[in-house]
């Protein structure tokens, strides 16, 4: 993957929520960028960065509900590449993040009540990942797969009609994409 190398990424990202709230977007397509540098022959540090936002409409049991979530992580990487054909590479890595989520919800009660929950938070995290790479020339594409585990996102919110709500959600995910990309 050369000296260096930087890739757009896109894919889609699965969270494993605990519904607290009834969040319905609990998936969506993120949209980043990514940026490594060779430190030894067969090992890159870089820098990862997307933004993923979901947002949902639908009737629960009381409430006209619309949801949205925003993440946002953004990451250092160790990985340790092997190429193992003429333009095939795989790598391996892991790295730590600080991980902005966002949770916004607000449901209408038709002529009798309405809520709204606005809650964010930065979170650590940390995250291990695998990637196939194609090269021709400078330029690469791949395909790759990750597993992030985040702190929890914890707030109160009070509502007039029902009281305190606790919010506590875990914003651990999977993730799968494609990248395109040149090498330096």
């Amino acid at each position: 993957l050369g000296s260096s190398n930087f890739a757009l990424k896109a894919g889609q990202m699965r969270f494993h929520f605990n519904k607290t709230l009834d969040m319905r977007p609990d998936d969506g397509t993120y949209y980043g960028f990514e940026d490594y540098s060779n430190i030894s022959p067969n090992a890159y540090i870089g820098a990862e960065f997307a933004v993923m936002e979901s947002k949902a409409s639908y009737v629960d049991s009381v409430f006209n509900v619309n949801d949205k979530l925003v993440f946002i992580p953004i990451e250092l990487n160790l990985k340790l590449v092997s190429q193992f054909a003429s333009n095939l590479t795989l790598g391996f890595g892991a790295g730590a993040s600080y991980n902005l989520a966002r949770v916004q919800a607000t449901g209408v009660e038709p002529g009798i009540s309405s809520f709204s929950v606005d809650i964010s938070d930065w979170l650590w995290g940390g995250q291990v990942f695998a990637e196939l790479n194609y090269a021709a020339g400078s330029f690469f594409m791949g395909i790759e797969g990750k597993y992030q585990i985040t702190e929890k996102l914890k707030d109160t919110v009070s509502d007039p009609t029902i009281g305190p709500i606790t919010f506590e959600e875990d914003f651990t995910n999977w993730r799968i994409g494609g990248k395109v990309g040149f090498m330096f």
